[in-house]
């Protein structure tokens, strides 16, 4: 059973292939947990990983991916500071 801060969605692709995402958030909204039907980490049981976590560094918001189930650690970090719209570029 989900939790209050806890919510599963259903993901139709451009095959019309249907998967389920379940999106949780931890703390007061300072982590999202992102697990995929059928994905996962390589530390958790198969059905509670969660290869996507989003949080705040520094006011900044950073995605931490797991690629691999067999790595343990993160395979890519991506920072969202230069997505930032105060840093748009004026033409």
């Amino acid at each position: 059973m989900a939790s209050k801060n806890s919510r599963t969605f259903r993901l139709v692709d451009v095959m019309d292939e249907k998967g389920k995402l379940h999106v949780k958030v931890e703390g007061n909204g300072d982590v999202i947990l992102i697990r995929p039907k059928g994905y996962g980490d390589n530390c958790s049981q198969n059905g509670h990983g969660t290869p996507i976590l989003i949080e705040l560094q520094n006011g900044v918001p950073t995605v931490y991916i797991w690629a691999d189930i067999n790595k343990e650690d993160f395979t890519h970090k991506i920072t969202l500071e230069n997505a930032a719209e105060a840093k748009r570029e004026e033409e």
